[in-house]
């Protein structure tokens, strides 16, 4: 795109607000989640860390800002998408397996995603060899199948009444709206500026939707935790 210096300048500093707000609200929430891991031992607390890291770098690439500052063009700039992609696919399956249960409840899908993560860094792999193409095909492929058994499992859970289905799956369809959107603008069927926004910032907003609303839920999960404990408290007392 060609902009006369002015409106860059704006078109500029209105994404640089976009983004300080984005990177504050996900270290935040990231920071707080780190703090519940130490507290409460739990694997699913250490994923979802982890997720939100490498989706904060991910979003960082995605934004230029990591070509723009370790590198003297935009020679990378796919290569760094892919590496941040594959690895945030890697904990947010870790994290949907943990939070779904699915050793319990669906045990041959958990054995499934188990060879999928086993085999998953081959796309990265084909990176250095200049396959970028085929390694996006590849991913591209296994990711869709896989949210969409996410999204089936999850919908299954809030029929079991579990707590935080219904967040958990609302999280997921933001993220997933945000991300359509963004497609569509970068293939041309939707304007560039669409509702005022970019293609980045609908991938910045859905992101941001899903891991608040992934904090409710992992919080849901503690309140199901604390009732677990009383109840065995007061059965204990029962048997005294």
């Amino acid at each position: 795109s060609l902009y006369r210096l002015s409106d860059f300048t704006k078109f500029r500093d209105n994404q640089t607000f976009f983004n300080y707000f984005f990177w504050g609200a996900l270290i935040i929430i990231t920071f707080y989640n780190f703090i519940l891991f130490f507290q409460l031992r739990g694997k699913i607390y250490l994923f979802y860390v982890f997720n939100n890291i490498v989706i904060l770098l991910f979003v960082l690439g995605q934004s230029g800002l990591i070509s723009e500052l370790f590198f003297t063009n935009s020679k990378y700039y796919e290569e760094v998408l892919l590496v941040f992609g594959n690895i945030a696919f890697i904990f947010y399956v870790l994290f949907c397996k943990e939070f779904l249960e699915l050793k319990t409840y669906r045990p041959k899908l958990n054995r499934i995603f188990n060879r999928i993560l086993l085999f998953w860094p081959i796309p990265m792999i084909l990176i250095p060899f200049n396959q970028s193409e085929i390694a996006v095909a590849i991913g591209g492929l296994i990711a869709i199948w896989a949210y969409t058994m996410i999204m089936i499992t999850a919908y299954r859970s809030i029929k079991r009444h579990d707590p935080g289905a219904l967040f958990f799956f609302i999280a997921n369809l933001f993220y997933y709206l945000g991300t359509i959107i963004s497609i569509l603008q970068l293939a041309g069927v939707l304007p560039t500026v669409f509702l005022g926004l970019y293609a980045i910032n609908f991938v910045q907003i859905g992101t941001l939707l899903q891991v608040s609303l992934f904090s409710l839920t992992v919080g849901s999960r503690i309140l199901k935790m604390q009732q677990e404990i009383t109840e065995r408290q007061l059965e204990q007392e029962r048997i005294k």
